[in-house]
């Protein structure tokens, strides 16, 4: 079975349990034209008795953004009665996928600093122990960088408003991130405005 849900931000996340061949995979995420669809069954021509061979998929969620598939290494192994069976399981399972979705975000949000789009304080907490313990085990060196920014708080008190220095912020959240590799890690310190690490 397979389960793909695209996230409000486009990204697709899919779950996947027991063998889903890569080609079944791709010709079960609905009509090419991405069109509204109640069900879409497939089948292929395979050689082996484990071979994958018919697939049936139903939408998932209100505006059917998602899907759920079953495999079977059967022929013919879906009706119209499965399709129904599966479209009842999909609504069912509609609740607990928002609900997993929601709780995601709100675990982003707690990790993502508001203003500069780095990790946040809690995020750090969480992360500094975890990779010391992976640089020990691995034998491989670690860094840990503390990044100051001089005279931050004159920023608003020159121009009197907390925008200036939002907008240093998140100025240098972006260039942090534009900055470092994807190996890098970069975090706010919330108990100073204007004090950053990375590892």
């Amino acid at each position: 079975s397979r389960i793909s849900v695209r996230r409000a931000d486009g990204t697709i996340t899919t779950a996947v349990r027991g063998s889903v061949l890569q080609g079944a995979d791709a010709c079960l995420a609905g009509p090419p034209d991405g069109g509204p669809y109640v069900s879409g069954v497939a089948s292929w021509d395979v050689v082996g008795s484990d071979a994958l061979r018919t697939g049936l998929v139903v939408p998932l969620g209100p505006d059917g953004t998602g899907s759920l598939a079953v495999f079977s290494r059967r022929e013919s192994a879906f009706d119209s009665e499965a399709a129904s069976i599966l479209r009842a399981i999909a609504r069912r399972a509609e609740p607990a996928v928002e609900n997993a979705f929601r709780y995601l975000e709100v675990q982003e949000l707690a990790a993502t600093d508001s203003r500069t789009g780095l990790g946040s304080a809690s995020a750090f907490e969480e992360a500094l122990p975890r990779e010391i313990s992976a640089a020990r085990r691995h034998g491989r060196p670690l860094c840990l960088i503390q990044i100051d920014l001089d005279d931050f708080g004159e920023i608003n008190k020159r121009t009197g408003s907390l925008d200036a220095g939002n907008a240093v912020l998140a100025e240098f959240g972006e260039r942090v991130r534009a900055t470092i590799r994807g190996s890098d890690a970069a975090f706010r310190n919330s108990g100073g405005a204007d004090e950053f690490f990375l590892i």
